[in-house]
This record gives structure tokens, sequence and C-alpha cells, in this order.
């Protein structure tokens, strides 16, 4: 098995993910899953930041802003979607927020009608591509 930053938390958020989406089923929105997550992560102990709002600055002034669903324990960027399948914009999503945050690792938790689906970014040499 593939060595990761912080593999012990990631479990437990995948856990988590894969507990709530057992339990709601599927074509539940985005905002419940996630409020869902966010009880589960309270349960469990872990400590997150919902919503977790990063400036996006352009030659030392700011020019927007990314809101990231969580930021778990500093160290786990986690991006919840309720999709049919997963997209490359998804994927590009998630890479800019592990460039804007410079965080290693993000969880990027689809919901589908077939089940959650899960994939593990990690970004752990910013001179290198990401390892998706």
């Amino acid at each position: 098995m593939a060595e990761y930053p912080h593999k012990e938390l990631t479990h437990k958020i995948i856990g988590a993910a894969y507990k709530v989406g057992n339990s709601l089923g599927p074509h539940i929105r985005e905002t419940y899953v996630q409020r869902a997550i966010a009880a589960e992560f309270d349960q469990l102990g872990i400590a997150y930041a919902r919503e977790f709002t990063v400036d996006l600055c352009y030659a030392g002034k700011k020019i927007g802003e990314d809101r990231l669903d969580f930021i778990v324990d500093g160290k786990v960027v986690v991006e919840i979607k309720v999709v049919p399948e997963l997209k490359n914009v998804h994927l590009r999503q998630v890479l800019e927020y592990l460039r804007v945050t410079n965080m290693q690792i993000a969880l990027l938790i689809f919901f589908t009608p077939n089940g959650v689906r899960i994939r593990r970014i990690v970004y752990p040499d910013r001179s290198k591509k990401p390892f998706v």
C-alpha cells in the first residue's frame, strides 16, 4: 500500500464519509451531506473548519477567494461533491486548493447514485506534478 501524508487522519475522514453515504443514500443535496459529515467529525472528535475561505493574491493584491468545504485538523483539504461522476474540473479545483493552502493532501469525496467514491490527491513536492 502506498504511503501518503496523514494516513490515520485520512482513514478517519474516509470512514466518516462512507458512514454518511450509507446512512443518507443517494440524491441528497451537497449542503446536507456537508452538515452530516461535520456532525460525524464532531462525534469522532476531529477538528475541522467548514467553508474555509482562502484569499487568492496576485502581485500582493487580493484578486479573489476560494471557499473550501473543509480543512481537517489543519492538515487535509476535503472537498465534497454530489455528482454522478468525477470530472477533470473537480480535480483541478482540488489541486488549486492544495496550491493556495500549501497543504500536501486532499480528499475529493463524491457522492454518486452508485455510492461514495474517494480520490486521494497528494502534492508532497511543489517542484513536481501531484500524484492523483
